[in-house]
């Protein structure tokens, strides 16, 4: 199976295990330590491109903590007394002891005053990590903790390398660390004094007496504190063994959540203020992974904590008990585990060309105390990183060993085989849609308590009354309010246009010629207006903002809204479908031949003239130049489409040519400008049939699965996602949410605006060779951007209207999401606010500007999880398929020798894991390209691909 593989980083450490490392993971993070060099051009800039400078000189006044340690600049002089002077000295022997060690050892690599092989398998989402968080400024202590290891640190500069920024830090031992960014679980700001710093110097090494001084300084600091925190810790151990008890949930099944702030105030009333005490109970709560877990995404953030469910935290204690005392009910689970799995597996393996089904096994019940241990394992799969210790790791092998089915290494994956065999999971669970801080719903969506009770509540509202009075959390709006101003576009045609399989219609186009303009047209985008019925009190709003926006797994759906509503009409055709006109919120751009926005209009509408196409369809219809998907594993009979519908009048063809006309306008007027888009060839895959049979979540009775979803397995770049009829429906989308923000810029309307920032390079040279390597539509591939050393900020969320570098849409004009309110709730705000303008221009908005920041604050990092979360499904579907081909096709090997490094494989559009094998040695440049085959495939909630060099 050969592919070619693009490498992505630098050269890799050694691991000493191959069942160890993390593919996604280590292309972020390991890097040789044999082999790295000084960087001659160092470049240290803060997230907006400055050079970072500290703040003034405030130290943490803590008083008996720091104690004879604490000092002025004006005591700053060496004046100590003997004793000091030899704790000194041993600072300085310890940094000149560390001055020999390589340039940049990442924090899991310094471990024990050694170079350990990092062996975490913590999410790291290469994509998300090219800036620094806010509060990590030169003089900031810091806790960093990777691999069930714990450092206290001083920063003292940020670095940038490969694409992707690191902390520098000063370790108690006087080692220099490189530290991602993630990795970082508590901060000081302002721990030391900015002047005290910048004397420690930039060099790896203490160049001159002064630097390696003030280093010296800087560790009295750190180890005082320390100290003193060990003392604190201490004191804390009482207070917080009640903690548990007053924040898990009254619902022993639940989860709850707890913030450090809020822990303080329980914990040390008296003393909540303080950073020490702080610092003491985060480690506290840290080290208590049986009561809680950190926020496994974005603790740094967050400060967050989840509480174990009491049922969770209790059967921990209870499996531990019966497993060490050899207890029966174990022998009797392990007993009927294995009759089960061997009727199950041979019934897996016959039926694998027939379709998916699930059907119950009758003649076997689990019993209670099968179901501990049965939900135990289930337990275990929750996603936790090494920051704090597995409390299920021991007493999951040891059930494992008993069942005695599974041999070999015991990994997450085999626990997840595991529970397949015993018919409690399906044959396509992931481990994505199990996040704890994503709270879906795991049993068939008509057994979930929230959706019998949305049911039931859109029953209720609609058979009461009208409310004369203010609306209530069950009311929607009784009329509708912008009836008044809608504009009729009578028999426009509007085209909608979407994938076979689409669930939520959000978005339908029309166009317009102007006589008097020979060259111009309107294109209208008009959107789907579920908020002409549902207003942001509503329970439905509520909970929608929770979830922030739809997820789309392969699998099955967990919609925003909730079905029930959509099933009234939100979706764009469904009325007209039966004769009735559809509202919407539309936003029409007048364009000209050469293809600027001239004019705009945004109006609350009906539309009557409704076709609901597909893709496929328009592309065929109008032999329109596509973008070419990839097929590695050849066509599924699911991606055979069906041709162009009859029912495609000639003036629906010549409609559909000027939207493609103006479309390719658009385009080639944003690359006038100077734009990148980043991109990289990906795995798509399609499931048919959808959703697939899952069994009820109470594990009473194993569940027989037979059969496997057709899948289609494609790779595609946006030069393949934006052409054709995807381009035309992209192109609108986009115009639509510039006329947005210039209606809002113009009225003054609080809104939340997109925006994003040219790549960082650190020479103005690589910038332009980025530049150059661009493709007619603007494209360079992501390993171009690292081999040049460019980061890549994330898209922003701000109530300013900001430039967005990608699209070459420059800040006085803006870009504000509008065009997909059925499954993103920032869209849903925005028609919100919009309409409110529309109804009464001039009055006060409905949403003020301090409640748009709130919703920032909280929907932000919410969609930076989701989108992690969706890259490991998608990433775990992908390597899946690949395992299942290769086993049907070829036998597996394991070549690997030592050293390894992080490539792509654009032809399967995922990442891979290049071991050494003898011959080839794993040292090559980024951006070259190799041959290699594919060699081991490990699934689990971090799934790799091993590949080695032919």
């Amino acid at each position: 199976m050969h592919r070619r593989g693009v490498q992505c980083t630098q050269r890799l450490r050694s691991h000493t295990s191959p069942n160890r490392h993390n593919a996604v993971i280590d292309f972020v993070r390991a890097r040789s330590a044999s082999s790295h060099k000084p960087n001659p051009n160092p470049y240290y800039r803060n997230k907006n491109g400055q050079r970072n400078e500290s703040g003034q000189y405030i130290r943490e006044k803590v008083g008996a903590i720091i104690g004879a340690a604490t000092r002025t600049d004006a005591d700053s002089g060496w004046k100590h007394s003997n004793a000091k002077r030899s704790d000194e000295l041993r600072l300085v022997n310890a940094i000149l002891d560390s001055s020999q060690l390589p340039a940049a050892v990442p924090p899991a690599l310094a471990a024990n005053e050694g170079n350990e092989a990092s062996t975490d398998s913590d999410e790291v989402d290469f994509l998300t990590l090219q800036t620094m968080p806010e509060g990590l400024a030169p003089g900031s202590f810091v806790q960093i903790r990777r691999n069930h290891l714990v450092f206290e640190c001083i920063v003292l500069r940020d670095d940038y390398f490969d694409g992707f920024y690191r902390i520098v830090c000063l370790s108690q031992t006087g080692k220099m660390l490189y530290a991602a960014t993630e990795d970082i679980m508590f901060t000081l700001p302002k721990f030391v004094d900015e002047d005290l710093i910048s004397r420690c110097g930039e060099a790896e090494r203490a160049e001159s007496s002064p630097q390696l001084m003030a280093r010296v300084m800087a560790l009295r600091e750190l180890r005082a504190f320390c100290k003193a925190a060990e003392d604190g810790y201490n004191a804390l151990a009482r207070p917080v063994n009640t903690l548990f008890n007053q924040v898990c949930s009254a619902n022993p099944d639940e989860w709850s959540k707890v913030t450090l702030a809020e822990a303080m105030k329980i914990v040390a009333p008296k003393d909540d203020t303080s950073s020490l005490t702080s610092f003491c109970l985060h480690s506290h709560m840290m080290n208590r992974s049986r009561e809680f877990v950190a926020d496994p995404t974005r603790y740094f953030l967050t400060q967050t904590f989840y509480v174990r469910p009491r049922s969770h935290s209790e059967r921990i204690d209870s499996v531990a008990e019966m497993i060490r005392k050899k207890d029966p009910k174990l022998v009797a689970f392990a007993e009927k585990a294995r009759r089960v799995i061997q009727r199950i597996r041979p019934a897996r393996a016959q039926s694998i060309q027939e379709p998916p089904t699930c059907t119950i096994m009758k003649d076997v019940t689990y019993t209670d105390g099968d179901r501990t241990f049965i939900f135990y394992l289930q337990e275990s799969l929750n996603q936790m990183r090494t920051t704090q210790t597995d409390p299920y790791t021991a007493s999951m092998c040891a059930i494992v060993k008993a069942v005695g089915m599974h041999p070999g290494d015991i990994t997450v994956e085999v626990v997840r085989q595991l529970l397949i065999d015993l018919g409690v999971f399906a044959p396509w669970q992931d481990f994505a849609s199990r996040r704890l801080e994503l709270g879906l719903f795991q049993g068939p969506e008509e057994e979930s308590p929230i959706v019998k009770e949305q049911n039931s509540i859109m029953h209720r509202s609609l058979s009461a009354p009208p409310s004369a009075g203010p609306l209530g959390p069950e009311d929607f709006y009784p009329s509708d309010r912008l009836e008044s101003v809608r504009h009729d576009f009578g028999d426009l045609p509007v085209y909608v246009i979407d994938d076979y399989g689409a669930e939520e219609l959000d978005d339908g186009l029309s166009i317009e010629t102007i006589p008097t303009e020979p060259g111009s047209y309107w294109m209208h985008t008009h959107i789907a207006d579920p908020t002409s019925l549902l207003p942001p009190t509503h329970i439905f709003a509520l909970q929608a903002r929770r979830a922030g926006e739809s997820i789309y797994f392969q699998h099955r759906t967990w919609p925003m809204l909730p079905r029930c509503f959509m099933n009234e009409g939100m979706s764009l055709g469904d009325s007209a479908a039966v004769g009735k006109p559809e509202r919407v919120l539309t936003f029409s751009s007048k364009v000209d031949p050469a293809g600027d926005i001239v004019d705009y209009k945004v109006r609350a509408s009906l539309v009557r003239n409704v076709h609901v196409l597909r893709y496929d369809d328009i592309d065929s219809a109008l032999s329109l130049v596509t973008g070419v998907f990839h097929h590695p594993f050849g066509r599924s009979k699911a991606s055979q489409l069906p041709l162009p519908p009859d029912y495609l009048a000639p003036s629906d063809i010549e409609n559909l040519r000027h939207l493609a006309t103006v479309a390719e306008r658009l385009v080639n007027r944003r690359l006038q400008s100077p734009i990148i888009l980043f991109t990289t060839p990906v795995a798509h895959l399609s499931v048919s049939p959808r959703p697939l049979p899952i069994s009820s979540i109470d594990a009473r009775q194993p569940s027989i699965y037979r059969g496997y979803p057709e899948v289609n397995y494609r790779i595609g770049g946006i030069d393949v996602l934006e052409k054709g009829s995807r381009g035309i429906i992209a192109e609108a989308a986009k115009a639509a949410s510039r006329v947005a923000s210039r209606f809002a810029n113009e009225r003054g309307l609080p809104i939340v605006h997109r925006g994003s920032l040219p790549p960082v390079t650190v020479k103005e040279s690589d910038f332009q060779e980025l530049m150059s390597l661009r493709s007619k539509e603007g494209l360079v591939y992501y390993w171009d951007a690292l081999r040049l050393r460019a980061a890549v900020p994330p898209g922003t969320s701000t109530l300013e209207s900001k430039s967005h570098f990608a699209l070459g849409i420059p800040e006085s004009e803006g870009y504000v999401r509008v065009t997909s309110p059925l499954r993103r709730y920032p869209d849903m705000i925005a028609h919100w606010q919009i309409k409110e303008a529309l109804l009464s221009p001039g009055s006060k908005p409905l949403f003020s500007a301090d409640e748009l920041q709130t919703f920032i604050d909280e929907y932000v990092p919410n969609e930076l999880l989701r989108k992690r979360s969706d890259r490991l499904h998608q990433l775990f579907w992908a390597t899946m398929y690949i395992h299942r081909w290769k086993e049907a096709n070829e036998a597996s090997s394991d070549v690997f020798k030592g050293d390894w490094q992080m490539v792509y494989l654009p032809g399967l559009g995922v990442p891979a894991t290049l071991v050494e094998t003898a011959g080839h040695h794993v040292d090559i440049p980024i951006g070259q390209e190799v041959r290699v085959n594919v060699d081991k495939i490990e699934l689990g909630s971090r799934p790799k691909i091993q590949v080695y060099q032919v």
